[in-house]
């Protein structure tokens, strides 16, 4: 691209009066805009569908504050002056970076009132070797479309309010990463191949995040969330975290000031569902069948402990009228057996004389089923009958009566 070519292209050569180019598909390679003075008033330039590999003359456009080069070849901000070999007179050309403002050891900045650039689709890889540090004033980089694996190489772009990583090839972040980027805002890393949620802490100002179409799995990794207070948007959209639904609960829950999640905004009734849900533990679908941890991240379930089951007589009256008649009232005494239970049985005369005096289940109704609640299967009943026994009861357990309402116990005579 040359000053002719844009004249060519405008219908004019009055550069000063323009503040945007558009020229995209021209089959671009390179740019020669002299030192851009008569360019002075242009704010955006639109270059998409070329086949750039640099930025070229455009570093002397100062005043540029927009620059699209999406679907392009770019390799490095700055270009690549190509010399004979040293070694040779006619030997093949050998690619050295120019000794001014363009060289990499200089780091001189470029381009100091840019403020958005689009690099999408370039199938870049190497996101340090662009050099992206020194456009110092970026502030909104995209980068989607690319074959970026690393998120390096942007510690100077410290005035970066909004970064697009969509479509790439990111697995893990570094804690080098998002180094510096204090003032990050918008972040989007959807369609990546990200399974964890790690190294996201130094965004601490960041306020939208959107990972859908990734590889989260875990819902402990939503707790790695917690630091960046400011977040009000997320999306997870397509992740496997997302299947069972669990992923929105905990983060409304752990996220006070969040407001939407994967598209759908959260309401005031919401969140105090989530916290109810939450803090009473009512997590049985995805708590593990041995009670000893939860799938949920910091929630746990207190393991429990082996029962012992005995028997003791009661007597045949209850409270509240309930009766049900001579040899038949019988409840389960439920002790925690603990090593220290045990011992305690086995050199406790007491416990002798319980196992002495413990009535067995002989003659028991059908309707109550006593041997089975030791096996643990759910009894035949349709209600429960909690009667409170008279008399003394081995010290610690608990009580417990099941029947239904047909049972067959002998019906007390009624008062005359």
């Amino acid at each position: 691209m040359t000053m002719d070519f844009v004249a060519e292209r405008l219908g004019h050569a009055n550069f000063a009066d323009l503040q945007e180019i558009d020229l995209p598909h021209c089959d671009l390679r390179t740019i020669d805009v002299g030192n851009g003075e008569v360019f002075r008033n242009l704010r955006s330039i639109n270059l998409e569908h070329n086949n750039l590999t640099s930025f070229g003359g455009l570093i002397h456009l100062v005043n540029l504050k927009v620059l699209c080069l999406n679907y392009n070849k770019i390799e490095c901000v700055f270009p690549k002056r190509k010399t004979t070999s040293p070694n040779s007179k006619k030997g093949p050309p050998v690619a050295h970076s120019s000794d001014d403002v363009t060289s990499p050891q200089s780091f001189t900045p470029v381009l100091e009132k840019l403020e958005v650039l689009h690099l999408g689709y370039n199938g870049i890889s190497n996101l340090k070797a662009l050099q992206l540090s020194r456009i110092p004033n970026i502030k909104g980089l995209f980068l989607q479309g690319n074959e970026i694996s690393k998120v390096e190489g942007i510690q100077g772009l410290q005035e970066l309010r909004e970064l697009v990583l969509d479509q790439n090839k990111i697995k893990t972040l570094s804690e080098m990463s998002f180094i510096g980027q204090r003032r990050l805002q918008e972040l989007h890393m959807e369609d990546n191949r990200l399974r964890d949620l790690s190294n996201f802490q130094p965004l601490l100002n960041l306020q939208r995040l959107y990972l859908g179409m990734n590889k989260i799995q875990e819902l402990s990794e939503l707790h790695k969330l917690e630091r960046m207070t400011n977040l009000f948007e997320i999306s997870l959209i397509s992740n496997p975290i997302t299947r069972r639904l669990m992923h929105r609960p905990i983060l409304v829950y752990r996220q006070p000031n969040i407001l939407c999640i994967d598209g759908i905004p959260v309401t005031n009734d919401e969140r105090t569902k989530a916290e109810v849900y939450l803090m009473d533990h009512q997590l049985a679908s995805v708590v593990n069948t041995d009670g000893a941890e939860s799938n949920l991240p910091n929630l746990q379930t207190k393991p429990q402990a082996p029962l012992k089951v005995t028997t003791v007589q009661l007597s045949t009256s209850m409270e509240n009228g309930w009766s049900i008649g001579h040899k038949f009232g019988q409840v389960e005494y439920v002790e925690s057996l603990t090593p220290q239970a045990r011992y305690n049985d086995r050199n406790d005369p007491r416990a002798k004389l319980r196992a002495s005096n413990s009535y067995p289940p002989q003659n028991i109704p059908s309707s109550y089923d006593v041997t089975r609640h030791g096996r643990h299967q759910p009894p035949t009943s349709s209600s429960i009958h909690l009667a409170k026994p008279q008399g003394q009861l081995p010290n610690g357990g608990s009580y417990v009566l099941r029947g239904n309402s047909n049972s067959n116990f002998p019906q007390p005579p009624k008062p005359k």
